[in-house]
């Protein structure tokens, strides 16, 4: 029996755990109101509404304030305990507190860890992809601040994705796709990917930031061209036209970027998972582009040797394609992450410990 398929059941077993659980705040302190601590917090994403069936970038603005006479500690907030309607898929591309690139518990869907002092403000702006299939996916946001679960009235989050949405905004293509595996049997198992991004427009396109994220237990091998700015505790890196060696992008051009990901030292087997997003000013307007590639990478001594509806034995070869799903394992394990994500009601990620559990079970 594998490593992966002995996290994939433990997952299982604990989200009905979830379910049955006692609430948070009967082994804590009990819930407080955000009045009470002088806490104001607002969460809005924008756009919540789009077509189904395409990757759109959606960024989400939370904004806080301490107005009490007390430092407020450690806010923190997260996807609520309950969800209904379609499960979206999603890759996060970056989060920024106060305009300085923060991380994010992207597998359990938890943000913030921050102090307010009195008076204090902070804006948080996470920007990802998504996709949803048609449908309204709704789900309740947990706050929590010094411990203690802060009650507050927010609006819950809600996307809604309808055949009569507005088209998103066409005037730049932006694919990405995998395009190359591991070199050979010695080779360091790798996975190379390509963005393309065209301009579909009228007019020259002068200003141009390219974003994009990988997941966090890859390691960039290589990359043509060189990026502009990179943060690799994040696993971001950004390029401008300037990176591509040019002043502007004409009608019908196209800009390539190719990025080769091999797996952390420390995993014997994993996911190269990618996404992009491109910032453009077109016609004067600020525009927002992106995509996920509809393929990622097994990478490692990966063994499916037993594992119930498995892709068979097996270990290291090359990088095997899979369907895209939300950030984290592909196919049906998918499923899993995003429930027990949902699931956990604040405190410590399922998803976050499993990992951890994945890393000390090598």
């Amino acid at each position: 029996m594998t490593k992966r398929f002995l996290l994939l059941m433990s997952m299982v077993v604990l989200a009905p755990l979830v379910l049955t659980a006692a609430p948070r705040a009967a082994a804590g302190p009990l819930p407080v109101s955000a009045e009470e601590l002088g806490l104001t917090f607002e969460h809005k994403c924008t756009p919540d509404t789009f077509r189904p069936g395409e990757w759109v970038v959606v960024e989400c603005v939370a904004r806080s304030a301490n107005e009490g006479r007390d430092t407020l500690t450690d806010i923190s907030w997260s996807v609520g305990g309950t969800y209904s309607g379609t499960l979206p898929d999603y890759f996060f591309v970056w989060s920024k507190r106060d305009g300085e690139l923060q991380p994010a518990n992207t597998g359990g869907l938890m943000f913030g860890g921050y102090d307010l002092r009195p008076g204090q403000t902070a804006e948080t702006r996470t920007v990802l992809l998504l996709r949803m299939s048609e449908g309204t996916f709704e789900t309740e946001l947990d706050l929590t601040a010094q411990g203690w679960e802060v009650l507050v009235l927010t609006k819950p989050i809600r996307f809604v994705a309808r055949a009569e949405a507005a088209d998103p905004p066409g005037d730049l293509l932006v694919t990405k796709e995998l395009v190359g595996g591991p070199a050979g049997e010695e080779a360091m198992p790798t996975a190379t990917y390509e963005t393309r991004i065209t301009n579909q427009g009228s007019s020259p396109i002068t200003e141009l930031r390219v974003t994009d994220r990988y997941s966090y237990s890859m390691v960039r091998v290589d990359v043509q061209p060189a990026p502009a700015s990179r943060t690799d505790e994040l696993q971001i890196a950004s390029w401008d036209l300037a990176s591509f060696e040019k002043e502007s992008l004409a009608p019908g051009e196209s800009l390539v970027l190719r990025t080769t990901y091999g797996p952390d030292e420390m995993i014997d087997c994993e996911y190269a998972t990618t996404g992009v997003v491109v910032e453009a000013r077109v016609d004067g307007q600020e525009r927002r582009y992106g995509a996920r590639a509809e393929e990622g990478a097994e990478l490692g001594e990966c063994d499916y040797e037993g594992m119930p509806g498995g892709r068979g034995g097996g270990g290291g070869g090359g990088p095997v394609a899979f369907g895209c799903g939300g950030e984290g394992p592909p196919g049906r394990e998918v499923d899993v992450l995003w429930a027990v994500a949902v699931l956990t009601a604040g405190g410590a990620s399922l998803v976050g410990a499993a990992l951890a559990l994945r890393r000390r079970a090598r």
